[in-house]
């Protein structure tokens, strides 16, 4: 299923570069990455009118989450620019969808209007939106005060792309607010007063039933956990795992809320029905895990179905890992050499922060080849890495952006000759 959620990010004061940094590097963008939608992005300067209408009109955008300035009647993206102002932009912009504004006063007039427009629902504030932060903190990311304001406020991203209902989620964000608010009650009464501030002045607008599709096929990716929620007795999800190879050891494992009963259902090459499956796991909790060896060639369609209860959970798929190869620094220069002719020289940067752009660079001697593979947290390898450089030459560059916070794995191949290279990964 090709459906799109569109994530509206501006960043250039101090306000907006921390908001930016908490839902581009932690709480939006990096939850959305896990889900089968199509994410279209307008980060920064991408953030304006002309770019932002013509996705808004897009027929398989769904949902639109938006982080800027704002007022009663307007939204704003990149240097204030106007996005939407009640009066001044197409109703098919709205029509269909499930729109959030992380946005000062848009509840008053903008929510109701794209409402009005046909919007499904609508989520925002009707009074200013207000967050505290720590003075002389250099990465927002470090700063935990700043941190709980936007932990609450991107609960309803993740759980509107987790396919809840809009009033399951509204209610789900102000009882978040609440926790935080009396956890901060008798630590610090300013930081308490501003998040119950916040959830006061929270607003949803339109259909509480309002959700995303629920019978998209999520894809997994090996070795990385993807998360999920049920939210009712007899709900599932499907997932798939594609292109996996014959004669390996493969494990599916899925760990659910500790009241509940989820299951789990396996088939090659087909969806899993509960009484068409390949293999199952069926306990009495909401743990499960399968293990295939050796397995088929082919694609393995997974579903997790309620057989009692609701709640969030995770699932993944792994094989043993292939050795990690050298750890290297950032920054570092890393001199090593290839012996011949598809020769491989492997290594990981760890704990690269999410939402940064990542360069990796590579300088081989005269009359070789060399290329470069990366990929984000599993060892890259010749068919399978996120990016690559293969230019025919023996320097290679290639960069990330935005990074998925974890570890990148670096594989130095020869495609051919040999000698010494120079490689260096850097921010």
């Amino acid at each position: 299923m090709s459906l799109s959620i569109l994530e509206v990010e501006s960043n250039y004061e101090d306000v907006t570069y921390i908001g930016y940094s908490f839902r581009v590097r932690k709480y939006v963008y990096p939850y959305f990455l896990e889900k089968d939608y199509d994410l279209l992005t307008l980060f920064g300067n991408d953030a304006i009118r002309e770019k932002f209408s013509s996705y808004c009109l897009l027929p398989d955008v769904i949902y639109i989450s938006g982080f800027g300035h704002g007022y009663d009647n307007l939204f704003t993206g990149q240097h204030g620019e106007v996005l939407w102002k009640v009066g001044s932009y197409d109703p098919r912009e709205a029509q269909g969808k499930i729109i959030h504004l992380m946005s000062c006063l848009t509840a008053r007039r903008l929510g109701p209007d794209l409402v009005d427009k046909g919007a499904r629902a609508y989520f925002g504030y009707e009074e200013e939106f207000i967050f505290m932060h720590t003075l002389g903190i250099t990465d927002p990311l470090e700063d935990p005060i700043a941190d709980v304001f936007f932990e609450c406020n991107s609960q309803v991203d993740r759980l509107i792309a987790d396919g809840l209902p809009a009033g399951r989620v509204y209610d789900a964000t102000k009882e978040l607010f609440r926790e935080k608010y009396e956890d901060f009650l008798s630590r610090d009464s300013d930081v308490a007063m501003t998040l119950l501030h916040d959830h006061d002045c929270f607003r949803m607008y339109g259909d509480q039933e309002a959700s995303l599709p629920t019978d998209v096929t999520n894809e997994l990716k090996l070795n990385t956990s993807v998360s999920g929620n049920l939210s009712k007795t007899g709900d599932s999800r499907d997932f798939v795992l594609k292109g996996v190879k014959q004669g390996e050891k493969l494990t599916f494992t899925l760990n659910g809320p500790g009241d509940s009963d989820f299951d789990l259902y396996v088939r090659i090459n087909q969806e899993p029905e509960l009484r068409k499956f390949d293999y199952r796991g069926y306990t009495e909790s909401s743990n499960e895990e399968i293990t295939i060896e050796p397995t088929e060639e082919g694609d393995y369609y997974v579903r997790v179905h309620s057989y009692h209860g609701m709640g969030p959970f995770t699932i993944k798929a792994s094989v043993p890992m292939a050795p990690e190869g050298e750890e290297i620094e950032l920054e570092k220069l890393i001199i090593g050499t290839l012996e011949s002719k598809d020769d491989s020289k492997k290594y990981v940067v760890k704990g690269v922060d999410g939402g940064k752009e990542l360069f990796v660079t590579l300088d081989g001697p005269d009359g070789a080849d060399f290329d470069i593979y990366v990929k984000s947290g599993s060892p890259a390898a010749l068919d399978d890495y996120d990016i690559r450089g293969y230019t025919g030459l023996p320097d290679e560059n290639v960069v990330i952006y935005p990074t998925i916070e974890g570890d990148y794995y670096i594989t130095v191949h020869s495609y051919r000759g040999s000698g010494e290279y120079k490689l260096r990964a850097f921010l």
